[in-house]
């Protein structure tokens, strides 16, 4: 990958964070074995490297979330098989049993309570419009059985967590032709 790419940029940060990581929780240790000493000095620096070492670990977390997103995307675009271990990794994830048969369920529990019509009360209603789902339940069932089938491609599955887990995807909106647009898309993907 070229540097300026964002798997390359993340990958870079991922390292860079863990490196901080590992320096920072040493100067912990050995504040924390100062202070057993009875080095009043080393208990502000144990606090600040605590501090600092736990702002890095979300730092190095939201990092992770980029490189992941960035192997994710590289699926979508059909270069899923770039011989580069995050990619891969994400491939194999994708292919994988449990995470095809995760996704089936989560649509198959998004189905279930658009047709119930469940009446919430003190819970949150869904996050999703149930009329919207209602209404393309005939493609929606398509692509959870597609889920379930062998020899599926890892961008269909892809594009299919990211109906599920993104805020911004046509599952949560208002707009019944772009969800069953989106449906369309991910079976075409699944299939092709």
């Amino acid at each position: 990958m070229p540097y300026g790419h964002p798997l390359a940029r993340a990958a870079d940060a991922v390292g860079y964070t863990s490196r901080q990581c590992v320096h920072v929780a040493a100067v912990l240790i050995g504040s924390v074995i100062a202070l057993l000493e009875g080095r009043p000095w080393a208990a502000s620096i144990a606090g600040s490297a605590g501090a600092v070492l736990l702002t890095l670990a979300v730092l190095l977390a939201v990092h992770l979330q980029a490189q992941r997103d960035s192997a994710i995307d590289l699926v979508i675009e059909g270069r899923e098989r770039l011989n580069i271990v995050a990619v891969e990794h994400q491939r194999q994830r994708l292919l994988s049993n449990q995470t095809r048969h995760d996704l089936a369920s989560r649509l198959e529990d998004v189905l279930k309570q658009a047709s119930e019509g469940r009446k919430f009360g003190l819970l949150a209603p869904p996050l999703f419009e149930a009329r919207i789902v209602r209404a393309v339940a005939t493609e929606l069932g398509d692509v959870i059985e597609s889920l379930r089938s062998e020899g599926i491609s890892a961008r269909g599955v892809a594009q299919a967590e990211r109906l599920i887990a993104r805020a911004v995807s046509p599952l949560y909106g208002q707009d019944e032709d772009a969800l069953r647009e989106e449906l369309s898309r991910v079976l075409e993907l699944l299939t092709g």
